[in-house]
């Protein structure tokens, strides 16, 4: 995983901190602007940006999908057809309210581990 596809994955889910996060959002958007404009420079910040939003169950894992299906400059072949990428589709449980996303077509919405029930989606 290259610097570049860190800071690309991170702009791009900077305007779903609010869903991700809740009332968290400012203040690690805040943390994370500031990281990438100290990359935007040429610092090293890779880690310090991965450690950062590895403090949130659901930006962990978002980052964990988006860098899992980016692009990168060594690969020499293109992505499948038919894998479609979405924005990250919360699901949640209806009884705990345990949260889920759904960031590709192709994923089975599974069933909560805790109440083994089907997670559905969240609609605002």
């Amino acid at each position: 995983m290259e610097d570049e596809d860190v800071l690309r994955a991170a702009e791009e889910l900077r305007p779903q901190l609010p869903e991700l996060v809740g009332d968290a959002a400012p203040e690690l958007d805040r943390e994370l602007a500031a990281l990438l404009e100290r990359g935007r420079s040429g610092d090293p910040v890779k880690v310090p940006v991965l450690r950062l939003l590895s403090q949130h169950d659901a930006t962990r894992e978002w980052m964990r999908r988006a860098l899992e299906d980016a692009p990168t400059s060594h690969r020499a072949f293109q992505p499948q057809p038919g894998r479609a990428r979405l924005p990250g589709v919360r699901y949640a449980c209806p009884r705990c309210g345990k949260e889920w996303y759904r960031f590709s077509v192709l994923d089975q919405v599974p069933s909560c581990p805790d109440d083994e029930v089907p997670y559905e989606p969240v609609t605002r």
